[in-house]
């Protein structure tokens, strides 16, 4: 699903061929995250009971895949139309499927209130943030970062836990609220359960420490942060220096861990590793000439064959739809960039990448208009546009013409083409 070019249509009013693409890509399993963008675009556009057609339309095209995956498609796009009764409704169903065996779900349903009228953003923070919940498990306050564990889930349908030695409880309601479930790796947590354990990382496992680090501070942490944390209690305060530098060793070696920035230093985590669409989306961000979105497309399609990936059309056709729109856009006025944006799509396709969705002019149409094509031909400074280049010159009706023109602009290494195209 191409997020990007749906909401597009969306902000442009093109609600058709918003509504052709999303019923195109709903049976792919689309990433709940990308249901929510499209669904919210549309209420913002005023456009709310179109998205509750299209939601119901996704739930329908995945009514008999595992209840969860529908639940997490379902729960995506009442967030997105929370006035919805209808897709509240099926929500509610499919939350009792999921997790009704749950021997807490009772208590925490119906402090939820998903089937009362409580708000869907609430009642579903609740539902997700409370059923992950097991004791001596370790949480965060949102606002001012204090850390509790928690004890139980009581009779009366509270969680107990302790704060700072003190216990005390919340319903399940004003618990979500507040308060974020932490992972094990959390440095907060690590530093609690087991100090030992963690001084042992600080040894041998600095990508851990960095982690944890990290993910207590929101997924990234700069080096004052981090100083303001270990030093003088992990690290002595004169072996900053050292540690820095084997801490940044371990950064290197750690597909889940980068460095951003310089003073301070940025150390990011990514869960799940950082994809190669992710790795190059800052240079697909600054590209703006057919050169650049070229170069893009050629460093994407050798790394992915380098790692035996697949390659991702929502990745790929966005550049490939930017080079058609350019050589639309400067056919007339800039052949040249219109015959080297209309050739990078020729190489795009022969790489692997997604065709463009949209009409735009062959090399052949913009050479027919070009005033001087032997010359737009020779200004083309990648040699792998030549070939495509000759070959739309050869259909004009004054080719061998054009072609001697060419022979005495064109570089050394395209003479003997030329030469035999001329033949």
């Amino acid at each position: 699903m191409n997020i990007e070019q749906i909401k597009k249509w969306i902000g442009t009013g093109n609600f058709q061929d918003a509504e052709n693409a999303w019923m195109n890509a709903i049976e792919d399993s689309p990433a709940p995250d990308k249901v929510w963008q499209v669904l919210e675009s549309l209420v913002a556009a005023d456009k709310a009971e179109m998205a509750e057609t299209l939601g119901w339309a996704m739930l329908d095209a995945h009514a008999d895949a595992p209840k969860d995956q529908t639940l997490a498609l379902a729960r995506a796009a009442l967030l997105a139309v929370p006035e919805s009764q209808e897709l509240r409704s099926q929500t509610v169903e499919l939350y009792k499927a999921v997790h009704g065996p749950d021997g807490n779900f009772d208590k925490l349903w119906k402090s939820a209130g998903l089937d009362g009228g409580q708000s869907p953003k609430r009642a579903i923070r609740t539902l997700d943030t409370c059923l992950a919940i097991q004791p001596d498990k370790y949480m965060a306050n949102r606002f001012d970062g204090r850390v509790i564990q928690i004890t139980q889930l009581n009779a009366l349908g509270e969680f107990e836990f302790t704060d700072a030695g003190q216990s005390e409880s919340l319903e399940p309601k004003l618990l979500a609220d507040e308060f974020d479930l932490l992972p094990e790796t959390d440095f907060r947590v690590l530093s609690r359960k087991d100090p030992d354990a963690l001084a042992e990382m600080f040894k041998k496992q600095l990508d851990k420490v960095l982690i944890g680090l990290c993910e207590s501070h929101g997924g990234s942490v700069d080096t004052d942060q981090i100083k303001k944390v270990i030093l003088g209690k992990f690290v002595p305060k004169d072996k900053w220096t050292s540690w820095w530098g084997r801490a940044r060793t371990a950064v290197k070696k750690c597909g889940n861990l980068v460095l951003e920035g310089r003073n301070p230093v940025t150390v990011v985590y990514h869960p799940g590793g950082q994809s190669l669409e992710e790795e190059l989306a800052e240079q697909l961000e600054e590209a703006y000439s057919p050169k650049e979105y070229l170069g893009v497309l050629r460093n994407y399609m050798r790394e992915v064959a380098h790692r035996g990936l697949t390659a991702d059309a929502e990745f790929t056709r966005p550049i490939m739809n930017a080079l058609a729109a350019r050589a639309v856009q400067w056919a007339q006025s800039r052949p040249g960039d219109a015959l080297e944006a209309v050739g990078a799509i020729a190489i795009g396709e022969k790489l692997g990448a997604a065709p463009p969705e949209k009409e735009y002019p062959t090399a052949s149409a913009v050479l027919a208009k070009a005033d001087k094509p032997a010359e737009t031909i020779a200004d083309l400074d990648d040699a792998a546009l030549w070939p495509i280049a000759m070959a739309a010159l050869a259909e004009r009706d004054d080719a061998a013409e054009r072609f001697g023109e060419l022979f005495s602009l064109a570089p050394a290494g395209q003479l003997d083409t030329i030469a035999a195209k001329l033949a």
